[in-house]
């Protein structure tokens, strides 16, 4: 979408959605028609931008947006805060405005970089000349458009992407003569919850990172488990140690808890790695919590 006030271009929008599961990655992109306003505005010289503000006013107004519909707020993530500043400021001294660098580097390409964890992961951008309330019509154009709209107002239960990350960057040579800022916004899934039924003497396992995504770094993972009958609990380095179990063979596993209901602590993962839950002889349930990239 690229808006004009008075005559003079005030911002351009395009949106990339990327979503990563335990097989697949689809992407999509999108940049909107144009869309004429005729309204009066104030512009900032470049001295009076506080970028830090308009980029926690921007944080504000999406949780806000979210609250308005019920939504889950999310949470503010300092590595995608990061990440978001860094690729706003390329756009800006390099002089580009895409969700592919000149590099030909993706959103997915410079998490991967990074080594951030995410199972999804979508980025909005804008480009726009210093107005006064930026962060409003940033927010605001935002949900106007459909594509850029969807990790906004994300309504899927649960939730799809559950951090944000926002970097804005002006800068004093826009080609009208005004100061113009580039936002990006990085939304990630960050955390998964798992919530299932455990029959009498069966076992379950579950990947904590498939080695289907392609991705070569070590994680950190948080997990949280609660169980209502007590339960073994092991951590194994592939599926084939599953395999293994199930054949009554030896296996290797990471970790071994015997007989809990509860299970709380931060682990290192590789690709490959999962966890096994067996049933002890009664019939359960159990929920677990996994949170990524606790630290950045």
């Amino acid at each position: 979408m690229i808006k004009f006030f008075a005559g003079v271009i005030v911002g351009i929008l395009i949106c990339s959605l990327v979503a990563v599961d335990l097989y697949d990655i689809d992407s999509t992109s999108d940049t909107e028609d144009f869309d004429t306003v005729d309204e009066d505005f104030s512009i900032l010289s470049i001295e009076q931008i506080d970028e830090r503000i308009i980029e926690n006013e921007i944080f504000r107004l999406i949780n806000k947006a979210r609250r308005e519909k019920g939504i889950e707020q999310l949470k503010r993530s300092s590595v995608l805060d990061k990440l978001a500043r860094e690729y706003s400021d390329r756009m800006g001294n390099e002089d580009f405005f895409s969700h592919t660098d000149p590099q030909g580097k993706s959103l997915q390409d410079r998490l991967n970089d990074k080594r951030i964890f995410a199972f999804t992961s979508s980025e909005d951008l804008y480009y726009g000349i210093a107005v006064d309330d930026l962060a409003e019509e940033v927010v605001s154009s935002w949900i106007e458009s459909p594509s850029h709209r969807i990790p906004i107002l994300d309504t899927d239960v649960p939730i799809i992407w559950d951090n944000i990350g926002i970097g804005v960057s002006c800068f004093d040579n826009y080609d009208q003569g005004y100061p113009a800022c580039y936002v990006t916004t990085e939304f990630a899934g960050f955390e998964s919850v798992i919530e299932d039924s455990l029959q009498s003497d069966y076992i379950q396992f579950i990947d904590l990172y498939n080695p289907s995504l392609g991705l070569d770094f070590d994680a950190i993972v948080k997990i949280e488990l609660f169980a209502t009958e007590p339960i073994n609990f092991m951590i194994v380095p592939n599926v084939q140690q599953y395999d293994r179990f199930l054949g009554r063979l030896s296996y290797d596993s990471i970790l071994k808890q015997d007989g809990i209901t509860n299970y709380n602590d931060e682990l290192i993962i590789k690709p490959g790695y999962g966890f096994m839950i067996e049933s002890r002889g009664d019939d359960l349930e159990y929920k677990v919590k996994l949170n990524y990239n606790l630290h950045n």
